[in-house]
Order: structure tokens, then sequence, then C-alpha cells
């Protein structure tokens, strides 16, 4: 039992390890081959063919297992997966079957991993044990608290950018554009992830979606409540026929003006938030400096007399 699972334990990390080399290290070999190629002559040639034909084995592998698991999940928690990737703005650099692959590597392979080490160093006595569920758990919510942070990260830059790209809008509208010339204005003026946003909205109305699907949709990415009022009342406004400029110029001002409440609301919890600092670190300080010598006279007065 215990050469298995040493055996087991030497597979696993492996394949882990193959993998994270192949994806890391991959595209750099066959820039070097490739570069080989051009002064080396047919050796190089045969040596290439065999990087990549190795390159094609492991990705077809990679790609049927994923699929294999991707398969197993229900519908629902696909979307749901793949909505957050959207929110977070890393769907392009990490899929749903790279997020799956990422979570059974965190939640279920290093934790087996570890558990095949306790079992090897101390066996599997109850502290061990306990130690184990609560890695594994600590581990397994561990990708989606990491997910989670970089959606709210990008949710709070997109509400800082708001004031700024509708003030903008508001004065492009108001000479004479269209809303979607305005869009393609503020594209090439600024930068940003609500500007990206924005790029992709004009990438989709090219394709052949409607203004309210597009807009829809980036509704659907961001999920900003302040964006959600905005993009309402742009399809409200297309609907009824009302003057894209005064939406535009009445959402506006209401950016700045929530930009300039939530400055008032954190300069209220600056006192508060400074209140621990003082007490813990600044009064101590202060005591010392103001009692000190005092104390220090009476330590002398009282032990001269006794």
């Amino acid at each position: 039992m215990k050469y298995v699972l040493v055996l087991l334990m030497f597979v696993i990390l492996s394949v882990v390890i193959t993998y994270i080399l192949q994806k890391v290290f991959s595209e750099k070999i066959i820039m070097e081959d490739r570069l080989k190629k051009l002064t080396d002559g047919d050796e190089t040639v045969s040596k290439t063919r065999k990087v990549m034909f190795y390159r094609k084995v492991a990705n077809l592998l990679y790609g049927k297992v994923n699929k294999f698991i991707y398969g197993l999940m229900p519908n629902n928690i696909r979307e749901k997966i793949y909505m957050k990737l959207q929110k977070a703005g890393i769907i392009y650099k990490i899929d749903v079957y790279k997020w799956i692959t990422i979570k059974l590597i965190v939640s279920v392979i290093i934790p087996l991993m570890y558990l095949i080490t306790i079992y090897q160093k101390a066996g599997l006595n109850p502290k061990n044990l306990f130690i184990w569920v609560l890695v594994t758990g600590i581990l397994h919510v561990l990708p989606n608290l990491f997910l989670e942070k970089i959606i709210q990260k990008r949710k709070k830059q997109i509400e800082r950018e708001m004031p700024d790209v509708l003030d903008l809008l508001t004065v492009s509208v108001e000479a004479g554009l269209s809303f979607d010339s305005s869009i393609l204005k503020l594209t090439e003026k600024m930068k940003g992830v609500l500007i990206d946003e924005f790029s992709r909205y004009l990438a989709e109305m090219k394709i052949g979606k409607t203004r309210k699907e597009a807009l829809e949709d980036m509704q659907k990415r961001i999920d900003v409540d302040d964006l959600t009022t905005f993009i309402g009342a742009l399809i409200q406004a297309y609907e009824l026929g009302i003057s894209i400029s005064n939406v535009v110029k009445i959402q506006s001002k209401q950016m700045r003006e929530k930009r300039r409440q939530r400055a008032q609301e954190i300069a209220m919890k600056a006192p508060v938030k400074m209140l621990f600092p003082l007490i813990f670190f600044i009064f101590p300080s202060i005591f010392i400096i103001l009692i000190g010598p005092a104390l220090l006279r009476m330590m002398r007065v009282l032990g001269g007399g006794m």
C-alpha cells in the first residue's frame, strides 16, 4: 500500500508539473526552435516538428480532460462561472476550461497530495485529519475568494471612471455627434476598464447586434449599479424617442453628485479609522513623554527618602 501511494503521488505531481511547464514554456521553446531552424538546417526542422507534435498531443489530452469535466457540470454552474469570469474581465485570459482546471488542481489534487504526504510522515491521526480538512476547505474557497476580489476591484475602478467618461460623452453628444460616434471618440481619447467595455460594445454593434442587445450585454458583464441605471435610461430614451443629449447630461450630473457623496462618506469615516492608531500608538507615546519625567523624579525622591 505504501508503494502504491508513493507511485500515485509521483504520477499526480508529474502531471501537474508537466502541465505547468507546457503552458508556461511551450511558446518560448517553439520560438527558439524556429530561430534555430533558420540557422541550423534540416536537423533543427525535425526537432521543431517533434516539439510541435508533443505540444499538439498535450493540448489534445488537456482539451479532452477539460471537456470531460466540463460535461459533468450542470449548465447553470457553467453559466455562473462564465459570468463571473466576464465580470472579472479575465475571460480572454482564463476561460471556463482553464478555470475548472485551476479549481481541480487547487481544491482536489493539492489536498490529495498533502493527504498522502501526511500519511507517509505521521499517519492519519485525528489531529492530522483535522488539519487536512481545514486546509482542504481553505483551498476549496480560495479561488472563489480571489475571483470575487478581482470582480470587486474592477467594479470600484469602473465607478471611479464613470463620472469622467460621462462628462466627455456629454460634451461629444452636445457638440452634435451621435451616441455611437461619441463612444468611438471616447475610445480614441481615453483608456480604462470602462473604455474597454465601450469598445466591445461597438464591436458587437458591428457584428450585427442591436443597440439594446449590446447595451444589455454590457450591463450584464459589468454589473455596476450606476452603469445599470445609465444603460436603463439610454434604452428607455431610445424606445420612447427622448433626446439622448438630455439623458446623458442628467446622468453625468448624477454621477458627479454621487462621486462627491462618496468622497464625503470616506472623509466622515476617516476620524473613526484614525481612532485605533491614536489609542494604541500615539497616546502611549504622549503619556510616556508627559508623565515619564515626573515618574522618574518621584522614584528618585522616594528612593532617596527611603
